[in-house]
């Protein structure tokens, strides 16, 4: 771990309990201490659940730190408590680290891991970003150096490959899979391609996996071609990430149209609505004549950084597309009011003027008065209005025969007037007071 607990920690975790990061919550469960769960990310109740329960400990996405410090529930609320804030899917910005350690007072972590790691190998202590903000901000590029019980080294090509005891064995009832994911001599491919520099400081350099971070959260371009690629007006589709000011990439797809048919990009992306994931679903759909193609026939990897590059006429076209969608979607100032805690109390209400000299004071209108019966126009043949069925407009129906007597009605609380009245016409003088 970056940090292990002790023995008064607090954990609070707001992500989903699927999460790789919810191993935080096996590890604080194994030495008996607290954690606190939340439904989903709120700067607001996050602030108020820390400062409850002495929160020491926290997971969060630099979007969510970030969104923290901005709420003036941060400065409304004690966050003295925190030691560490742990966060990890992206590298932090120094602005935001160094702001982070001026207004949180704590220290912060960050930890590279996956799935099939378990968890975290590979960490960045409280110590190495004290430095990176001090006079070494390259730190923060770096991913870290490897736990006490994981070895990293790099294959050929960059890959890194993980040995440990928290890798996995292998993908469930999927051998083909297993056999692609480890190499001959049991040292695991991440996917990743890093560099390793003289302090053994692991540094990620780009993804053999075509995955997509966005908010936190993976998301594989494979995956949502293969569901984009069923609507039958699609004949082609490659996704993409493409940088975000907020949420790091958010997800943009690239499409071409089948034979005879024309694709409106609002009405595929309604149709990806119960096929994908809110997180996963593309924010913008491009429609394009082709597909740039390799050798091979299949389309190129995009370079992180710059999704659209596979030729610099189409890559400025679509930027400038999802440059209007970044706008759409950028973060906006904050417009909380100045109390967001306490809601107004309404004006009072005027009082009612004194009556005129000589004129009598109006009479109070009852709180519940008694309502009329009136014969029920629904009334079938051969049936009229109940006696006693004032208080539902007449609308109890019964047989025509001789009339039977009212039924005593309870007025105003059973507990507190115990009697039986009637009220007029044998209509109720009042309602059944309601707990």
């Amino acid at each position: 771990m970056a940090r292990p607990l002790a023995d008064d920690d607090v954990y609070l975790f707001p992500f989903p309990l699927f999460h790789v990061a919810a191993y935080n919550v096996i590890h604080a469960h194994l030495r008996g201490r607290p954690v606190v769960l939340v439904a989903r990310f709120d700067a607001a109740e996050v602030a108020a659940l820390i400062e409850r329960h002495r929160v020491t400990n926290i997971s969060l996405a630099p979007t969510m730190i970030a969104m923290l410090l901005d709420h003036p529930a941060a400065r409304r609320h004690d966050l003295s408590s925190l030691r560490v804030v742990a966060y990890g899917a992206s590298a932090i910005p120094l602005p935001l680290l160094r702001r982070g350690l001026d207004e949180l007072g704590c220290g912060f972590a960050q930890g590279y891991g996956m799935t099939e790691l378990s968890g975290n190998a590979v960490f960045l202590t409280p110590d190495d970003h004290r430095r990176a903000a001090a006079d070494r901000p390259d730190l923060l590029t770096a991913a870290g150096r490897p736990g006490p019980l994981a070895a990293i080294r790099l294959a050929d090509d960059g890959e890194i490959e993980v040995r440990a005891d928290q890798v996995i064995p292998g993908y469930w009832n999927r051998p083909d899979a297993t056999a692609d994911a480890f190499t001959a001599d049991g040292w695991f491919r991440t996917g990743d391609i890093g560099r390793i520099d003289a302090e053994g400081y692991l540094s990620i350099v780009d993804r053999a996996k075509d995955i997509i971070v966005t908010g936190g959260e993976n998301v594989a371009s494979r995956e949502v071609e293969d569901a984009l690629a069923e609507h039958p007006d699609v004949a082609a589709v490659a996704v993409v990430g493409v940088a975000h000011p907020r949420w790091g990439e958010q997800v943009v797809a690239v499409a071409t149209a089948a034979d005879g048919a024309t694709i409106d990009a609002d009405a595929v992306l309604e149709w990806a609505r119960g096929r994908l994931a809110g997180f996963k679903r593309p924010k913008a759909l491009l429609v394009r004549d082709a597909l740039p193609v390799n050798a091979s026939g299949k389309v190129p990897a995009a370079p992180r950084g710059r999704p659209t590059g596979w030729s610099r006429a189409a890559g400025v076209e679509v930027n400038r597309a999802c440059a209007a969608v970044n706008r759409e979607s950028a973060p906006r100032p904050p417009t909380w009011s100045p109390s967001p805690l306490r809601t107004p109390r309404p004006a009072p209400r005027a009082r009612r003027p004194p009556p005129a000299p000589g004129r009598p004071a109006p009479r109070r209108r009852a709180r519940f008065p008694a309502r009329r019966r009136w014969p029920s126009p629904f009334a079938p043949a051969g049936f009229a209005p109940s006696p006693g069925g004032g208080a539902f407009g007449g609308a109890l129906l019964a047989p025509l025969g001789p009339p039977r007597p009212a039924e005593p009605l309870w007025v105003g609380c059973r507990r507190c007037s115990p009697q039986p009245q009637r009220g007029n016409d044998g209509a109720s003088a009042g309602r059944a007071h309601r707990r």
